[in-house]
């Protein structure tokens, strides 16, 4: 198994936006690299002062729509403070999105 631990954070782009990033960089950085037929696990920890949850863009979510990041809908989101883990095994190369 694959492991990563990530803490969600405000984050600031350098100008005026504020956003989010993820283990002290902007979220865009945050990669996942794994071989086919490896399992992840992403241990996610939020240091926001509000809830949040991950939406796996690129990664289809076949059979494990619960850890889709649709807070509210598919899965309960990640409360100030707390910590959630996203289990998944690609069944498929490359991203689709």
């Amino acid at each position: 198994i694959l492991t990563y631990h990530w803490s969600i954070q405000s984050a600031f782009d350098g100008v005026l936006l504020q956003t989010l990033g993820i283990n002290d960089k902007p979220s865009n950085e945050a990669l996942i690299e794994v071989e086919f037929g490896q399992e992840i696990e992403i241990h996610v920890t939020d240091e926001l002062s509000e809830s949040t949850c991950l939406h796996w863009h690129g990664m289809k979510q076949l059979g494990t729509q619960e850890i889709d990041g649709l807070s509210g809908f598919s899965q309960c989101a990640i409360g100030p403070n707390s910590s959630a883990t996203y289990h998944n095994k690609p069944d498929k190369t490359g991203t689709f999105w």
